[in-house]
């Protein structure tokens, strides 16, 4: 009987540089866009509920109405309501970030 030859690990450490795009589409494209020209937050309604998302989505999370006119879209701020949170209590893959994340959705 052959015997099994353990496989020789290698590692190597270091830092990969992976550069990339990342279309936004437009809900996010048209987000950015008005912050970046007037430095105001806009987000989106939904036609049907008229829950404002932000940030902008292409699609309601309640009643799946496309979000994409342009006629629903709303100034958003300076003040608002924090839904969710989470929170990333062991080591991170990025050691100078630590504590909590917000959330996308509150589901109220």
């Amino acid at each position: 009987m052959k015997e099994k030859t353990q496989e020789e690990l290698v590692y190597l450490d270091m830092t990969l540089k992976m550069p990339f795009k990342w279309a936004t589409g437009e809900p996010m494209g048209e987000f950015f866009r008005e912050l970046k020209a007037n430095g105001k937050i806009y987000s989106n309604q939904c036609p049907k509920c008229g829950r404002v998302y932000c940030p902008p989505i292409n699609v309601c999370t309640r009643d799946h109405a496309k979000c994409t006119e342009k006629d629903k879209w709303v100034a958003v701020g300076p003040k608002g309501t924090l839904c969710s949170r989470a929170v990333i209590p062991g080591p991170h893959y990025r050691r100078d970030v630590e504590g909590a994340f917000c959330g996308r959705d509150c589901h109220a």
